[in-house]
């Protein structure tokens, strides 16, 4: 059995954070971008769009407080 250590695993998360962060921010822009073009889109298109917003968010949220659990 392979044990890893306490910063190994800290820096681990801290890099999944960091390239998490790419992608979600590039859904977000897409996802505002969308907005606007589809500005005259139903309002499923309008509630589909907002959902995507709030998943980013939330997906930021948890992301931020993983590295800020690392650090401490």
């Amino acid at each position: 059995m392979t044990t890893v250590a306490i910063p190994e695993i800290e820096q681990a998360l801290s890099d999944l954070a960091h390239d998490l962060r790419q992608p979600l921010s590039i859904i977000q822009y897409s996802s505002c971008y969308l907005r606007i073009l589809l500005s005259e889109a139903g309002e499923g298109v309008q509630e589909q769009l907002r959902l995507i917003e709030r998943q980013v968010e939330a997906a930021s949220r948890i992301l931020e407080e993983a590295s800020e659990r690392s650090r401490t």
